[in-house]
This record gives structure tokens, C-alpha cells and sequence, in this order.
């Protein structure tokens, strides 16, 4: 919901979708006690699953949107196919020009490896490489859920997809925590990194994160489409 609400506090409509209902009661308790929106641009959530290739993305009497936006993993749970269908189905809602702006979790975490190779933990080091890209992995998302069907993506598998459409080119690659802490650190691990050191590797996370090959090392990745 928060990513709604700053994209409704400068007046832009949006439609937020989520697969979970409670997620959506959530979002609309959020929104609903938000001072920052301006009347009018209040945010409309709908329940929404990306796996059902029937599913119906648009919302009377809009049928066109300026951009689509995905934040922090929420393609992680869809197959290959699914990506495919997706990306067919954008190529119809967005208008031309449009963005698409996706940050998924990547087949290979740089700080994630060395962390539990530094742990002798070599299973989780290489956890995201030991299948393909067609079969995922079953993992919890949170602590004390039911495991999940998770698939990890490369940059170049994201691209291909959607510029295999003829709708789309890419105007933009980046890794989101190349040289940072990934997810998978509590806050007080992070913490008990020293300040200096903290704000280097934000340094270097900033300078490099934005080029080959380095895009593909981050926890999650960046993509920005453009709709032809």
C-alpha cells in the first residue's frame, strides 16, 4: 500500500492489485486513514492472480494505463509461462510510451553467497542457481508460513520475455543490493555493521549497480521497460 499512496500523493491514479485479501483489507485501512492523498486520488484495490491466465487486469472505465509497476519480488511466485502471459497482457494495457518497471528477485545474490560460503553453509550459498529457471523452489517467505513456490529470475530472461512481444524495450538494468545486505539479514545484523563501512558499501552500490555485469549479482534486480 505505501507505494500506492506516494504514487496517489502526486495525483496519479492508480489501480493497486494483490493476490492476498488481507493484504487488500490492509491496504485499504492504510489508505483510508492517509492525509497525504488529495481527494479524488484515492487509490482502488483489487484482488488479483497473476497465475490465472483469465484474470482480468482492467477496471471499467479505464481500460489504458501510463505504466505498470511490480515492487520487491511479487513476480517471484509466477512460472516462466505465467511471465509470458503477463507480458502480452501489459503490451495491451499500456500505451504507448508507457512504463513498465519491475524489481524481482535474481538467480544469483553476490552478498547472499559469500555470507553462507563464509558460514560453510554451501546449500544456501548456491540456492538460487541449483535449478533452472523452469522449476522453481519450494521456500517460506516469511517465518511460520506455508512454503511457496518461488522462481528466481535473471535479468536477461526478464528482457527476452518481454521483448520477444515486439511491445517493449528495455531502457534500464540495475541490481537493488549488490554490495548491501540482502533480505535474507535481520536489522540487528546490519546493525552491527560499523557506519563507515554501511555507507561505502552504499557508495559502491550506487556507482556500480547500474552496469554489466553487475545488475545480475544484486538480491533483486531492476528492469524498466518502455511500451513501443
Amino acid at each position: 500500500g505505501d507505494d500506492a499512496l506516494h504514487l496517489a500523493s502526486q495525483h496519479v491514479y492508480v489501480l493497486a492489485t494483490d493476490y492476498s485479501k488481507g493484504m487488500i483489507r490492509k491496504a485499504r485501512k492504510k489508505c483510508s486513514s492517509n492525509t497525504t492523498v488529495p481527494r479524488g486520488c484515492q487509490p482502488t484495490f483489487k484482488k488479483l492472480d497473476l497465475r490465472d491466465s483469465h484474470c482480468d487486469v482492467s477496471l471499467e472505465p479505464i481500460h489504458k494505463f501510463a505504466g505498470a509497476y511490480c515492487n520487491f519480488g511479487g513476480l517471484n511466485n509466477l512460472s516462466p509461462e505465467d511471465i509470458g502471459h503477463l507480458a502480452n497482457e501489459l503490451s495491451e494495457l499500456i500505451y504507448p510510451g508507457g512504463k513498465v518497471v519491475l524489481v524481482v528477485m535474481g538467480r544469483f545474490c553476490l552478498f547472499e553467497t559469500l555470507y553462507y560460503l563464509w558460514k560453510c553453509n554451501f546449500k544456501r550459498a548456491f540456492r538460487r542457481l541449483k535449478r533452472s529457471q523452469n522449476a522453481g523452489t519450494a521456500a517460506r517467505v516469511a517465518p511460520n508460513t506455508k512454503k511457496q513456490t518461488v522462481y528466481f529470475y535473471s535479468p536477461g530472461f526478464m528482457e527476452k520475455t518481454f521483448t520477444d512481444t515486439s511491445q517493449f524495450c528495455v531502457i534500464r538494468k540495475r541490481a537493488i543490493g549488490l554490495t548491501l545486505p540482502p533480505s535474507l539479514w535481520s536489522r540487528s545484523s546490519s546493525k552491527k555493521m560499523h557506519p563507515s563501512l554501511l555507507s561505502f558499501l552504499s557508495w559502491v552500490d550506487s556507482m556500480m549497480s547500474g552496469y554489466w555485469p553487475f545488475f545480475y549479482f544484486g538480491d533483486h534486480f531492476l528492469i524498466e521497460f518502455k511500451r513501443l
